[in-house]
């Protein structure tokens, strides 16, 4: 039991490591000009080892924006259930929040913009994300607001 549980640390600690490292690289280079080999060199494994984690690069993608969400939800100190219940002044907290946040923290914001930009397309891989994303904030926004 102990090495399965070992084995399973492992694992997460890989996939951690390989996400830090792809954020930094689709920040920089986008999804198009972000390479699995250099992320996997950078990881220290190999390409088919990255692909043993993440089994294609959009997935991997896909993981990179999760954890950027929840990484500015616990930057900010925030829950999704605080979204239904914020007023006015709440969501001008979190908005201060998330601009100090984001003012730290310029690959996560570099990231959520070029990958905004690059997923204009239905046929991108963050096309649903970037989608989700704005229609969150704008159910999030909106009822405060009124």
């Amino acid at each position: 039991m102990a090495t399965t549980d070992s084995a399973q640390r492992s694992g997460e600690l890989a996939r951690a490591k390989i996400v830090g490292i792809a954020l930094e690289h689709f920040a920089r280079h986008g999804y198009r000009g972000s390479s699995l080999a250099r992320i996997a060199t950078e990881a220290g494994i190999s390409q088919s080892g990255l692909l043993h984690h993440f089994s294609s690069k959009a997935a991997l993608l896909q993981a990179v924006l999760g954890a950027r969400d929840l990484r500015d939800l616990a930057a900010t100190e925030t829950d999704l259930g605080d979204f239904a219940e914020m007023d006015f002044d709440g969501l001008l907290d979190f908005l201060v929040r998330i601009m100090r946040n984001n003012a730290a923290n310029r690959d996560l914001v570099q990231l959520a913009h070029l990958t905004t930009a690059e997923a204009t397309g239905p046929d991108h891989p963050a096309h649903e994300w970037v989608v989700g994303r704005l229609r969150f904030l704008r159910t999030c926004c909106a009822p405060v607001l009124r």
